[in-house]
């Protein structure tokens, strides 16, 4: 009995620690951790040229605004 008691104690401790011996938790159990591989938080700000056209508040009409949609060329090669 005090065998099969080491060796569930052993094997406990075993999956709760690393190669190190470190102890090792999950990161949704970490209670410091609130996002992983996020932006940070920003506001996106976009200049008119003109008091009237940022008073209307349409970004298109800016000239400054540049929409990124459409065909974009790729090239992808197996050995760069």
């Amino acid at each position: 009995m005090n065998k099969l008691l080491y060796i569930l104690v052993w094997f406990s401790i075993g999956l709760s620690t690393n190669s190190y011996g470190q102890e090792t938790t999950n990161d949704w159990e970490n209670s410091e951790i609130f996002s992983i591989n996020e932006e940070e938080v920003h506001s996106t700000a976009i200049p008119f040229a003109s008091l009237e056209q940022a008073k209307k508040a349409v970004w298109t009409d800016s000239p400054f605004y540049k929409l990124l949609n459409g065909n974009w060329k790729f090239n992808w090669v197996p050995k760069p």
